[in-house]
């Protein structure tokens, strides 16, 4: 019962072949091919969590990146995550209802220049 072989990994990596082919039944199709959805969506889904993290962490837009602009935003990588969610950044990546005071009113950020300026007080 169960193993891993060569008709398991065909219908989980190849759904429609192994269900033409006669592999297995319509009920072990809808599985498996269910199963190749979730994973393909958490693998885009992962990819562009990173993809925003890095955006994150540099204080830039995807604009700004294709086009060689807003670096000075970048105010270091905490400074940028308190600056994004607030106050209460920590509870903000779990529980995004919780209420969180913005340091900036959320059209006009700080610059390397004013945060230096700022952080010199």
């Amino acid at each position: 019962m169960g193993g891993l072989s060569f008709q398991t990994l065909l219908a989980m990596l190849l759904p429609w072949a192994a269900w033409l082919m006669g592999i297995h039944g319509p009920f072990t199709f809808i599985v498996a091919f269910m199963s190749s959805l979730i994973l393909f969506g958490t693998l885009l889904s992962a990819g562009y969590l990173l993809y925003q993290l890095n955006m994150i962490r540099q204080g830039r837009t995807s604009y700004e990146i294709n086009k060689g602009q807003g670096k000075e935003y970048d105010i270091g990588t905490m400074a940028n995550l308190k600056q994004i969610f607030g106050k209460n950044w920590k509870f903000c990546w779990l529980l995004p209802w919780l209420p969180s005071h913005l340091y900036t009113d959320g059209t006009r950020f700080l610059t390397v220049n004013s945060y230096e300026e700022i952080k010199d007080l």
